[in-house]
């Protein structure tokens, strides 16, 4: 049964059951999608207005024939957790969300690259875990958070400082980093929070990290992880549960 309703006035989609739903006419006045609203819907492909600004906890969750969303603002665009979580077909994603939740594309299986827009500012920890194939992100130019490591697009990192002259912070190491060694420049200072934490569902490829400039590191930050071996600078600082379970 296909049960939606859809209100033009304030352009929010609410689910009120499941459906076998393939396709979905969504209109210039949509300005967002509401929780759950397609969750285990049978779409296979979506194209977001320019007017859509929000998208709902779970809204896309398990739409496991889903292979492409495409946004058309260029402006921010919030994703809620889980928003696309066990979308499985999907293997390219662009995100231009100032935060991106945790878990809103947990365990999309053959994810492999992630593009993410200038107005990304966040990443929370497990935003892509059980992202098994996910091996590859790339970035907005005009991005003044983030950047992709120059040697390794598998590595999120931030400056310390204004210039890429100062210091690192290693923010994410993407989940299908399939090298059991994984060796940082110098430059790195600073693991941040749940950076490895997302590899915990690929059965920790990394056994061995080699991260001599670090002297900081985030709660969290190898959580569940299986890397064996570490080689730290001068440790300054451990977050709580930097090591919890691994």
């Amino acid at each position: 049964v296909y049960n939606f309703s859809y209100d033009d006035e304030d352009g929010e989609i609410v689910t009120l059951g499941q459906s076998e739903l393939t396709q979905f006419p969504f209109g210039d006045k949509l300005v967002a999608i509401g929780n759950y609203a397609f969750e285990n819907s049978e779409l296979d492909n979506v194209r977001l207005p320019e007017t859509c600004q929000s998208i709902g906890i779970g809204a896309f969750r398990n739409c496991k024939n889903l292979s492409t969303i495409k946004f058309s603002s260029t402006k921010p665009v919030k994703a809620g957790a889980h928003a696309f979580e066990g979308c499985e077909s999907l293997t390219y994603l662009e995100l231009n969300s100032q935060v991106i939740s945790a878990n809103a594309c947990s365990d999309m299986t053959s994810l492999e690259t992630v593009y993410l827009g200038a107005n990304v500012e966040v990443i929370n920890k497990l935003a892509f875990a059980g992202c098994t194939s996910l091996t590859n992100f790339e970035i907005d130019k005009n991005n003044k958070t983030f950047k992709v490591d120059e040697n390794n697009s598998s590595l999120i990192y931030s400056n310390l400082g204004e210039s890429e002259s100062s210091g690192r912070i290693l923010v994410l190491v993407a989940p299908g980093y399939n090298e059991r060694v994984l060796a940082l420049d110098s430059v790195y200072e600073e693991i941040a929070p749940g950076a490895f934490s997302a590899t915990e569902t690929n059965k920790g490829n990394i056994k061995q990290l080699i991260a001599s400039g670090v002297t900081r590191i985030g709660e969290y930050a190898f959580a569940e992880s299986n890397i064996a071996q570490y080689t730290f600078g001068t440790l300054t600082e451990i977050g709580e549960y930097a090591f919890a379970g691994s």
